[in-house]
């Protein structure tokens, strides 16, 4: 399917990253340029010589910490001038490791919530304020942000704050930026692997979901396809208890 994609600037934040490089590659190959961004520039620079082997020039990459408001801001302002504007940006960040059912009331537990809820809510909130007075210039601005199931999980309780903000966030957003023409949606993953194993990914099957069909969904999302659609809260994959932290 032709998502007409070709041409338009897309920012990934978290680009390095397993969703963030699937994301990325398919803007790629629908003729996108694309701008990733994430705290680690080994990780960054091996994430473009993936994307782009023979050096088109279609993909670059910038540092940013999304807890940082200067950093986001210079980041940004990076990819704006790198792609001379921008259409798209794509807020993904990395999952905690594991997620293990937690007793509340723990010593620790209100400092990981606001950590939680800084690095991602409020992180993507960051990129997203920094992005869209160059968004409102596009005439297809977009915003997709990917989030996690544990929005309706309750084995973590940071993980479970950090992606209800999220979610609520871009729902705020949505009716925001409505009369802007700039649509915001949320994508809920489940646990994800980077090749799929056809037996276990079936509807119904407890397998886990392949980065590519997130990536899938977040392009389309992101296309003139689904102009119409915003504020929209889309779950992919399963919810499994206990596996990985999204």
């Amino acid at each position: 399917m032709n998502l007409d994609l070709d041409g338009r600037r897309i920012f990934v934040v978290g680009g390095s990253g397993l969703i963030g490089k699937a994301v990325a590659r398919t803007f790629v190959d629908e003729g996108a340029q694309v701008m990733l961004g994430g705290r680690t520039e080994s990780s960054l620079r091996g994430a473009v010589e993936e994307l782009d082997p023979v050096g088109r020039g279609r993909v670059g990459y910038t540092l940013v910490n999304s807890t940082d408001p200067d950093s986001v801001r210079t980041a940004t302002a990076a990819a704006i001038e790198w792609m001379e504007g921008l259409d798209v940006l794509i807020n993904t960040g990395a999952p905690a490791a594991k997620s293990v059912i937690e007793a509340a009331g723990r010593s620790d537990e209100i400092g990981e919530i606001l950590d939680a809820v800084d690095t991602k809510a409020m992180g993507y909130l960051r990129c997203a304020r920094a992005a869209i007075p160059y968004l409102a210039e596009s005439d297809a601005g977009r915003i997709v942000n990917i989030c996690g199931q544990h929005t309706h999980l309750t084995d973590s309780i940071p993980a479970s704050v950090r992606n209800v903000a999220v979610a609520a966030l871009t729902k705020c957003l949505a009716d925001e930026l409505y009369a802007s023409s700039i649509t915001v949606n949320v994508v809920h993953p489940g646990p994800v692997v980077a090749e799929p194993d056809p037996s276990t990914t079936a509807i119904g099957a407890p397998g886990p979901t392949d980065a590519q069909g997130i990536a899938s969904l977040v392009a389309f999302l992101a296309s003139p396809l689904a102009d119409t659609i915003s504020g929209a809260s889309i779950d992919i994959g399963h919810s499994i208890r206990g596996v990985f932290g999204f």
